[in-house]
């Protein structure tokens, strides 16, 4: 199963996060969850992820000692990230992302970006 590194699990049922995303024509709108804040947990996620790392062959970096810490003093909250740019896309009915940017995405060259952060459409 995939994991939600930031969220907290629904404590009725493991196998869930409280998490949501919002789609509209296909277009992911917004991400929301509950943040986890119990650094036992935080730290069980952050070494599993890093040994999925080390088994695919990439970088495995270092668990920040300081935000496992932080974890454990946070209250419980939630939040929601709403993409604006995105929002703006679907209000003004652009067939890309970079035709509603304010400042699009250009390479150390000055030459246009071509990553998938760049290439969000949708027909």
């Amino acid at each position: 199963h995939q994991m939600a590194s930031l969220s907290r699990l629904k404590p009725t049922d493991l196998l869930y996060a409280e998490r949501f995303e919002a789609y509209i024509c296909g277009l992911e709108l917004c991400n929301a969850f509950s943040e986890l804040n119990d650094p036992v947990e935080q730290r069980k996620r952050l070494d599993h992820e890093r040994q999925e790392r080390i088994s695919q062959g990439k970088t495995a970096f270092p668990i920040d000692e300081d935000f496992i810490e932080a974890v454990g003093r946070m209250p419980n909250s939630a939040g929601i990230a709403l993409g604006v740019d995105r929002l703006v896309m679907l209000l003004t009915n652009a067939r890309t992302i970079e035709d509603v940017m304010f400042f699009p995405a250009v390479d150390l060259f000055g030459s246009r970006k071509e990553d998938s952060d760049t290439k969000i459409s949708f027909n």
